[in-house]
């Protein structure tokens, strides 16, 4: 087939003599002390990361997990196929059951099993809304939440161990149950397809399913699942922006988290400036600084009045949003802290560190809160969240001779119902957690353990310089989640390029493999990986899965050069981009277009699907030639190169190149 990316054969030529090119200093962020065209820093035999391993599935000492199995966890699955049909010659005898008053994620759940249901077999089910049906052996359902059949079937469900997100599959009699709240329901919907038609959801515009299904055996369920997370927020703006994509892959956006008004940042929102900083100045930072002050500079009056002010804002919010179960109280996005004589700065002199005058608040406002809450409204259950970030990351306990943490004042220990955000901005997120490299990191979380019996994690995903220069996060990303997991972690929320709607680099696949792992972080994620290849890609599987390992090579040899592994990195430079592995790349990339050709006629929905996500991945190493190597190619190559690279990044939505630079602004920039 014509070539997509026309400047490539030249190019191919041309990174054989580029070391004398280059020295004419064609590119914009050169280094002279760069050797990455020789390869001489390449490692695992790779020349300048273009050489495949062997093994394309990057059996890498380096990326094996230091921690095993995490225990504890429940995923209990055992499912048999019995004698009995469910469908038979694509005829089948089996409805879908809800009771009348089930709520709308019930709904969304017969919604999405009928539609895929029907995706596979050509039919639909049935829907029966009955709130009087009694259990027999001999009825055919599926029973989906608190229906009069399950209340009648003699099946026992353990609600409060599956909480709001998990539930149970049970097989009993002729009839299939799913049991749990509503939002587990529908979470266990999706395993069911799973279990009867090996559906899955691989990116947010992209679902597997078997077709053409004309016989279901009726399997011998007995499944329970609680996801590992309770809370696991989507990290790349492909899903953060889709509702569909984060119900489809259980995920949950924070605004089904926090109650509204009171989510992260939220100082401000709750204790606006305007009027209260001119009628009550003690209770900001002095000089316009922009946090508040948690001692109200030492004035009790002035303390009493900011405590009464928050605890009446917040029972407004919490009875105005009965829904949401999580309160936020923290600090805004600023890297300042309050040091006033008269109050902070005597704390935290006692304390050792800044958060201190944030727990002692804290404590006091959840135990108001708290007592309001038992008093007034028994039945509700809210966890009180602050940060631990920028200014007031460090707790304040320290480490000792044995190798933990402690602190000797009782007071810094957090009430039962708080838990603290833990957002690490600046460390190490390429390395495991266990390693070397990675000890800062763990040493932050461990040095909260002696005071937090719940945490909420707010990690990073991506370089905020260089959103489209890929962070190697995926050799880590098993041990972070399940040290979390030790940790009794409710909300993870694993910051990726989110407000980019088209994600590179194979950001798709991370956004994927943290689906599958904050449910369930004991899953193989080399089998992941080769299952998501397979899936989306098909023909093209191997083809880009040897990209994909390709980068992986790449970026290891990154890391062994000293890259800085921080999401303050600069990486977009020539020390660590040879041209030849970016031409190389790309050449690679665009192998998978004759990979999927036939599917242009036989399944141009699929088509469509796969060729914009080869696209995608080619984005990321286009730019970096751009950026890095302009000044290597001709001016009729250059015209090719911006025109395709404008044109496909505006039409497959890569918004943004870093956090402050919109793609607009930078193709703008460049007369585009």
């Amino acid at each position: 087939m014509k070539k997509k990316f026309r400047f490539l054969a030249l190019a191919m030529l041309s990174v054989m003599a580029f070391s004398t090119i280059s020295a004419c200093g064609g590119s914009k962020k050169d280094d002279s002390t760069s050797s990455t065209d020789s390869g001489s820093n390449s490692s695992s035999g790779s020349v300048g990361g273009e050489d495949y391993p062997d093994d394309i599935n990057g059996n890498y000492k380096t990326y094996d997990p230091a921690f095993g199995k995490v225990t504890g966890t429940i995923h209990e699955r055992s499912m048999e196929a019995t004698t009995t049909m469910m469908m038979q010659d694509g005829v089948t005898e089996y409805k879908l059951l809800i009771d009348p008053t089930a709520g709308e994620k019930i709904r969304a759940a017969v919604s999405e099993l009928n539609v895929f249901f029907a995706e596979a077999t050509g039919k639909t089910l049935i829907l029966e809304e009955n709130d009087s049906l009694a259990y027999s052996k001999d009825v055919k359902y599926l029973s989906l939440g608190q229906t009069s059949l399950l209340e009648t079937s003699g099946i026992t469900v353990d609600y409060k161990t599956i909480g709001q997100q998990g539930y149970e599959i049970v097989t009993e009699g002729n009839s299939i149950f799913i049991a749990g709240k509503e939002k587990g329901v529908l979470n266990g919907v999706y395993d069911l397809l799973g279990c009867l038609f090996d559906w899955e959801i691989y990116m947010a515009d992209y679902c597997y399913i078997n077709k053409n299904v004309k016989d279901i055996p009726l399997y011998d369920f007995d499944i329970k699942e609680v996801p590992d997370f309770e809370y696991r927020i989507p990290s790349f703006g492909s899903v953060f922006y889709n509702t569909k994509a984060i119900q489809r892959m259980r995920l949950v956006h924070d605004h089904d988290i926090y109650i509204t008004g009171a989510s992260p940042h939220s100082a401000f929102r709750i204790v606006p400036e305007d009027p209260n900083r001119e009628l009550h100045p003690a209770w900001y930072m002095d000089d316009g600084g922009r946090q508040l002050c948690y001692t109200a500079h030492g004035d009790p009056e002035e303390y009493e009045a900011l405590m009464s002010f928050v605890v009446e804002s917040a029972k407004a919010l919490i009875i105005a949003d009965p829904d949401r179960d999580t309160f936020a109280f923290s600090q805004n996005d600023y890297n300042e802290w309050c040091h006033c004589k008269t109050g902070c700065q005597p704390t935290i002199d006692k304390y050792g560190t800044n958060s201190s005058t944030q727990i002692l608040f804290m404590n006091e406002l959840a135990k108001r809160l708290g007592e309001w809450l038992e008093e007034t409204y028994p039945e509700r259950e809210v966890m009180f969240n602050f940060f631990a970030y920028h200014a007031s990351e460090d707790a304040p306990t320290k480490l000792q001779a044995d190798g933990t943490w402690s602190t000797p004042y009782e007071e810094m220990q957090l009430r039962d119902n708080i838990e603290v955000m833990v957002a690490p901005l600046v460390h190490d997120y390429v390395h495991s957690v266990f390693s070397e490299e990675g000890r800062r990191l763990k040493d932050l979380f461990e040095s909260w353990r002696p005071l937090a019996k719940h945490y909420s994690v707010w990690s990073y995903n991506v370089y905020f310089r260089d959103f489209l220069s890929p962070m190697d996060t995926w050799g880590s990303m098993g041990d972070f989640l399940k040290y979390l997991v030790t940790l009794n972690t409710r909300t993870t929320f694993q910051q990726g390029a989110w407000n980019v709607r088209g994600n590179t680099n194979f950001d798709e696949l991370k956004m994927y493999l943290y689906s599958k792992l904050l449910w369930n972080v004991n899953l193989e994620m080399t089998d992941l990986i080769n299952d998501y290849f397979d899936k989306v890609y098909r023909e093209a599987s191997d083809t880009m899965k040897k990209a994909y390992w390709n980068m992986r090579t790449e970026l290891h040899r990154h890391t062994l050069m000293g890259r800085d592994g921080t999401i303050r990195a600069e990486t977009v430079t020539t020390k660590y981009y040879s041209k030849r592995y970016l031409v190389n790349q790309i050449a690679q990339i665009e192998k998978a277009y004759a990979d999927i050709e036939k599917y242009k006629t036989e399944d141009p929905e699929y088509y469509e699907m796969v060729y914009n996500r080869i696209d995608l991945e080619s984005v990321g190493p286009r730019f970096l030639l751009l950026e890095l190597y302009e000044g290597t190619f001709s001016n009729l190559e250059l015209e090719d190169m911006w025109t395709e690279f404008a044109s496909d990044a505006r039409r497959l939505s890569v918004t943004r190149i870093s956090e402050p630079e919109t793609m607009e602004d930078y193709l703008k920039s460049h007369g585009r």
